[in-house]
């Protein structure tokens, strides 16, 4: 009798691990690589330390700030470009075969930030 107790124990132990392994989201820092306005190998850097830059392929950078994550929504917080047009911009953010795509929430007013990233697919470099 002690046994099954031991053993139930274990397993709703191993199963309380498991849901909160899979519950909780960890957003993919990294830089990704995407095509705007038919331009391929522009880049997005995300750091861990909270800021970012956009670049185009000869190294320019047009967007760079920082940026917040709780869940699955990410926040711009500051922009260079972006701080006459309205500073912060909710993206909810969704990651998969090394592919990061953020969906705007309805509030971004820079239309130069929106056109670069909403739905646009990012892939992770290597």
């Amino acid at each position: 009798m002690n046994r099954n107790r031991v053993c139930r124990a274990i397993c709703g132990l191993i199963l309380l691990l498991a849901l909160c392994a899979c519950s909780s989201l960890k957003f993919p820092y990294g830089t990704y690589t995407f095509s705007h306005d038919g331009i391929s190998g522009n880049e997005v850097k995300f750091n861990p330390s909270g800021t970012y830059v956009f670049t185009t392929p000869d190294g320019m950078s047009f967007l760079q700030g920082t940026f917040s994550i709780k869940g699955n929504t990410f926040t711009f917080l500051t922009d260079v470009w972006c701080y006459k047009q309205g500073i912060n911009a909710t993206y909810t953010w969704k990651y998969s075969n090394e592919t990061l795509v953020m969906k705007d929430t309805g509030n971004d007013t820079c239309l130069d930030r929106a056109d670069a990233i909403d739905q646009i697919p990012l892939h992770l470099q290597k």
